[in-house]
Formats: C-alpha cells, sequence, structure tokens
C-alpha cells in the first residue's frame, strides 16, 4: 500500500507523543486507522508472570477489567511472542493448519482465545515483537483484517510503529529506575535520622511499617518479634493496611508458615505468588482480605530481623501496587536488596532501644 496525507498524518501523531501510555493509545487507533483493520491490540511483557498481557487496545471487548494474557506457543500472538519475530498471515481464513505448520512449524496454532472484533478466523493477520535496540523483549503489537491481506509494506510500518514504542518504554524503565533509587535512598536518609529519635518500641515499629509499606508500593506491612516469655513464639507487633485487631495478638511458631521459615532460616524470601511457597499456611488471609482494595495477597518479600547473630523477628510485605506507568507488580530484586538494609538499620535502632530500657531497669534497681 502507498501513504497517503492522511496515513503520514497518523503515523507523525504516534511518532510526536512522549509519554508511554499515550503513545500505546494512539498506536492503536492510528494503526487500525492506516492499515484499515478491525482491530489493533498492544501486549505487554510481565516477568511476573512469565506472560504477555493486553496493555492497550481497539477491538477487544474487556469485560470486568479481565487480564487478557498469552503464554509462550499460544495461538498465533503466542508464536510470535516465543520466536520474538514478526508474523504475516495472508488468507489466513482459507489456509489449513497443515499448511501453516509446514511454513511455520508443529508448533503454530491458532486458539482463536482472543480476537480484535468477531470471533471468526480473519483474512489476515500481522504482528510484530517490540523489542529495543539492545534486545530487550517489552511485548508485541498486532492486528488483523476480515476484507483484505496485510502486505510486506504494512508490515515495514508496523515495525516503525513497534521501534518507537520500545524507544518510549526503554526511556520509561531508565525513569522509574532512576526515581525508585531515589525514593529508597530518600526513605533510607529518613530512616538514619528518625529511627533514633523514637525512644518508644511500638512509636518506631509503627513508623517502620507505614513508611516501609509506602516506599516499597505494598498494600500491606507486618512485623513480628519473638515473645518475650515464649521465645519460639513470634507476635506481630505493627503492621499497615492491616485490621488493627492482629496486633498483638496474630502469632506463629518460629518455622511456622512464611513468617516462621524466615527467622528460622534467617533469610529472605521474594516470592511472586505465595501460594506456590510449599510452607505457606495462610493462617490470617481471610482476615487480611477483609483489608485490600488490589485483589488476594500473593506478591510478597520478607526479610528477618536480626541482631548481630539473634534473629528477633521478621518484616513481611505484600501486594506490590505498580507506582508508576509501566511498573511491575511484584517485588524485584532491587526491592529485596533496599528492604535488608532498611531491616539492618531496624534492627540497630531496636539494639539501642533494649540498651536504653535495659539502662533504665538499672537505674530503677539502684535507687530502690
Amino acid at each position: 500500500m502507498e501513504l497517503n496525507v492522511i496515513h503520514l498524518k497518523g503515523l507523525i501523531d504516534i511518532f510526536t507523543e512522549l509519554e508511554p501510555e499515550r503513545i500505546l493509545k494512539k498506536a492503536v487507533v492510528r494503526i487500525s486507522e492506516i492499515l484499515n483493520a478491525k482491530g489493533c491490540s498492544i501486549f505487554l511483557f510481565d516477568e511476573g508472570c512469565d506472560c504477555i498481557e493486553l496493555a492497550e487496545t481497539t477491538g477487544i471487548v474487556v469485560k470486568e477489567k479481565k487480564h487478557i494474557t498469552y503464554k509462550e506457543g499460544e495461538g498465533l500472538t503466542g508464536w510470535v511472542f516465543k520466536n520474538r519475530k514478526p508474523l504475516l498471515l495472508q488468507d489466513f481464513d482459507i489456509a489449513t493448519l497443515e499448511e501453516l505448520k509446514s511454513e511455520f512449524g508443529d508448533d503454530f496454532n491458532w486458539t482463536g482465545k482472543y480476537s480484535e472484533g468477531e470471533h471468526r478466523k480473519p483474512k489476515s493477520y500481522l504482528a510484530v515483537p517490540i523489542t529495543s535496540k539492545g534486545g530487550r523483549f517489552y511485548g508485541i503489537i498486532r492486528t488483523s483484517s476480515v476484507a483484505s491481506n496485510f502486505t510486506i509494506t504494512d508490515q515495514e510500518i508496523l515495525i516503525h510503529v513497534a521501534d518507537y514504542i520500545s524507544i518510549a518504554l526503554e526511556n520509561s524503565h531508565h525513569y522509574v529506575q532512576e526515581r525508585k533509587k531515589a525514593d529508597y535512598f530518600e526513605l533510607l536518609m529518613e530512616f538514619g535520622t528518625r529511627l533514633h529519635s523514637h525512644y518508644n518500641l511500638n512509636d518506631l515499629l509503627d513508623f517502620v511499617a507505614e513508611q516501609s509499606a509506602l516506599t516499597f508500593s505494598a498494600e500491606t506491612c507486618e512485623i513480628y518479634l519473638r515473645d518475650n516469655e515464649d521465645r519460639n513464639k513470634l507476635i506481630l507487633r505493627a503492621g499497615f493496611g492491616i485490621p488493627d485487631k492482629l496486633i498483638n495478638s496474630a502469632e506463629h511458631q518460629v518455622g511456622e508458615g512464611l513468617t516462621g521459615t524466615l527467622v528460622k532460616e534467617n533469610r529472605i524470601i521474594r516470592l511472586n505468588n505465595v501460594l506456590t511457597f510449599p510452607k505457606y499456611k495462610g493462617k490470617y488471609r481471610t482476615e487480611m482480605k477483609k483489608n485490600l482494595r488490589y485483589g488476594d495477597r500473593l506478591a510478597f518479600l520478607g526479610i528477618p530481623i536480626s541482631i548481630k547473630n539473634d534473629v528477633i523477628g521478621a518484616l513481611k510485605l505484600y501486594n506490590k501496587i505498580p507506582r508508576y506507568e509501566g511498573g511491575h507488580s511484584y517485588f524485584t530484586e532491587d526491592d529485596e536488596k533496599y528492604l535488608a538494609v532498611l531491616g539492618d538499620l531496624l534492627a540497630v535502632a531496636i539494639e539501642n532501644l533494649q540498651y536504653l530500657e535495659s539502662m533504665k531497669t538499672s537505674a530503677i534497681q539502684m535507687f530502690k
């Protein structure tokens, strides 16, 4: 096809946009117009589920915010996801599966899982991967037509749009990383100055629970400490985003569930889905879910709190809430590293409070 003035204006409209979210919205609309397609959709890669998820569309009807995803090799879109290369199908509505397998491989298949417009085989299908110059895979942009076949020129147009989207997403990714680092350093700086201004353990723990949840974009935070009388028992001493009635009443045995494992094994645990962890018990899951706004508590990051070689408790974060466009819905390696530093600072602050308390007790005994 030859590009006319209207088509060129449509492409320019995409290429002059800077914000990733607006680029995606404009891309699916303009591509549908330029290629005379029945719809266009963009799927972005989610490391958390190792799948691509629908980010923007003009043709797929999404009901009740349902997550539309594809795994590698699943249908035509999954084939592009797996092979990381463009796919152009002409006269797809009359082609046999045997013909297609002979051309694209035995793993080629059409599921009809989600389609733009009518739920029937399109005449032509076109999809290209969205990949940065450095090789980072961001997702897929796809389109289909029931009226006519797409051409090699159409494919080149879509590749150019995908390249521009990859640049925008790459810039957004770097921005998010730098912003996150700034947030972490700001938190640690504040902790360094404020941790030692708390002379009451409850106030200290409340401050840490709230600030940890806000900084690491977690929906909830829990801090458990060993019971003074029974060292094998862990008591919930502070929390953020959880029912108040659980504070000082929720408990775990050392070695029990996620909380007990953090303390017993003295190691950091990071999970995209806690239900996959064999020792997860979900002891207070039902009560916790009543307070949640962002779905079940699945994404998890927990650290042990240690004073020297003595593990005195654990800090747990649940439900990662993406703060920026393109942000993750799971905790990252960076989250883990910075939370570990925060845990060390908290341990020092608790140790100082314990020392002050012992000095206070000694002074009282001296003057009795």
